[in-house]
């Protein structure tokens, strides 16, 4: 995940359906940035608006969400450019809890002595692991943790609140690290 990537949010889509997806009034204003890149570029010709309208037409067009199905039993992350999304699915039961993680500007000293604790997938996710994180996931039994969302430290407590809201509707513990 990227640094610059925007927030998801939970949106109810049906009975017993959750998504945890971007809201739409980012996905419609990054379509509004391309078109109003394509109409520069149609006026100008120039190679800028059309990188513009390309980089703008991508972000429109992407997508990374999960899918929690109560109804199904399933959690499905679908992630990619539209309209070729690759997904995967995970069986409900396979989820034996969530977790929240939160590392504050971790020290020099701190990956020296804690090596494998720190060196993790969230510094990587976050893109600033010198500047710490907050990170949620799911564990799952019999495999390791996979990380749902990971964004910097002064986000800890909208984090935490939205991984609190997917235990609860996965009716699993919320586990704080």
């Amino acid at each position: 995940m990227s640094p610059f990537s925007p927030p998801l949010v939970l949106r109810p889509k049906a009975p017993g359906r959750v998504d945890l997806a971007v809201h739409p009034l980012v996905r419609a204003a990054q379509a509004a940035f391309a078109a109003a890149f394509a109409l520069g570029s149609l006026g100008s010709g120039d190679p800028f608006w059309l990188a513009g309208t390309a980089v703008c037409l991508l972000a429109a067009l992407s997508e990374d969400s999960w899918i929690l199905d109560s109804a199904r039993r399933i959690i499905r992350r679908r992630f990619g450019i539209l309209p070729f999304p690759r997904s995967f699915d995970l069986d409900w039961e396979e989820v034996e809890a969530v977790f929240v993680e939160t590392v504050d500007r971790p020290t020099a000293e701190d990956f020296a002595s804690r090596a494998d604790d720190l060196r993790s997938l969230y510094p990587r996710l976050v893109g600033k692991g010198g500047r710490g994180w907050a990170a949620w996931g799911l564990v799952l039994d019999g495999r390791r943790d996979l990380a749902v969302r990971a964004d910097p430290p002064r986000r800890a407590e909208a984090v935490r609140n939205q991984a609190g809201a997917v235990a609860e509707l996965l009716g699993r513990e919320l586990r704080e690290r």
